[in-house]
């Protein structure tokens, strides 16, 4: 009798709290201000290749989305490039909807204008300056080994195994050294791509960035941050300026991790495998470092984050005109 009576007041309970949870459903009309779209301009420039531009419109944050996308294309816009405040060209629609392009590569030195218009937005227009490449004078190495595994395979039939070859791991230490120019304010990034190849000119593995540490005190890391494989970091994008070496030579410490495997006699791999890095140094316009530093502070999809706002130079619109030169590509072939 007794557990009758609990289980019908168990019963009643959960349709109660059933009640109030439905109770709670309740909808609320926006009562704000909608805010009118506006001209999205998305550009960066390098002496290395034509101008090129993303043009899009902002949507409201309640706005319905069609396949989840944030901007919407802009047709019909009249997109113009001035060099130095001087007219040069018109930039005509590719074929990707929303993509821009000109005939014209800028140079170092140039001021690059982008002037945008469309009907129904204000005329939007941004710019930046491209920056004189750094050159690199030198790249030290140091290696230092970290494991060595086993590696082992069964040699017959009879399921006996042996140990046929070692996988070693390796962490390259490097000091790429730079001189900075005197009396301005420099922004830089730093590129490092591994690419790994094998005896038959096969690439296997290309990828930037990966396993690469750059925890340099200009980094605003450290090696306890985690800005290796798996890990997150405060700084992915590799940005620094010179505010700690201003007008100096400056030696940049980065790591990259590296793996081989050497085989035990009688044992042989026919295939072998060569590894290399390629280092990039660019200079960068201030505009695209704070964008590179802002936009990871932003939080991405962490809901718990604090929000920042991502840095942006578009008059009368939304988004970033940044630039970039390169100093290198420099190959360096991580010996076994």
């Amino acid at each position: 009798m007794k557990t009758a009576v609990m289980k019908t007041i168990h019963t009643l309970t959960g349709l109660l709290l059933l009640f109030l949870l439905a109770s709670c459903d309740k909808d609320i009309d926006f009562s704000g201000e909608m805010t009118a779209p506006q001209l999205v301009i998305n550009s960066f420039v390098s002496p290395d290749s034509f101008i090129v531009a993303n043009i899009t419109q902002s949507k409201f944050f309640l706005e319905d989305s069609e396949y989840g996308e944030t901007y919407k294309p802009v047709e019909n816009a009249e997109v113009e490039v001035f060099v130095n405040d001087v007219f040069k060209e018109k930039l005509t629609q590719g074929f990707i909807l929303g993509t821009w392009s000109s005939q014209y590569k800028p140079k170092v030195g140039e001021t690059i204008r982008l002037k945008v218009s469309a009907t129904g937005f204000k005329t939007a227009w941004c710019e930046t300056r491209i920056e004189q490449p750094i050159s690199i004078i030198a790249i030290d190495s140091t290696i230092e080994t970290k494991n060595k595994y086993p590696i082992t395979m069964y040699i017959d039939s009879l399921g006996t195994s042996d140990t046929v070859a070692y996988q070693i791991d390796r962490q390259n230490h490097f000091s790429l050294r730079f001189k900075d120019p005197d009396n301005e304010q420099n922004y830089y990034r730093l590129l490092v791509k591994t690419i790994i190849t094998d005896s038959l000119d096969s690439v296997k593995w290309s990828m930037e960035s990966l396993f690469f540490y750059f925890t340099d005190v200009v980094s605003g890391e450290s090696s306890d941050t985690g800005t290796g494989f798996g890990g997150s970091t405060p700084n992915p994008y590799h940005v620094f300026s010179d505010e700690l070496f201003n007008g100096k030579e400056y030696a940049l410490k980065f790591s990259c991790l590296s793996y081989y495997t050497t085989y035990i006699p009688p044992y042989k791999n026919e295939i072998k495998e060569e590894q290399k890095i390629i280092v990039e140094l660019q200079s960068i316009s201030k505009s695209y470092y704070l964008y590179l530093k802002t936009r990871p502070a932003s939080g991405g999809y962490d809901p718990f984050s604090e929000p920042v706002k991502i840095h942006n130079n578009v008059h009368d619109g939304i988004g970033i005109m940044g630039s970039f030169s390169r100093s290198g590509p420099r190959e360096i072939k991580l010996a076994f």
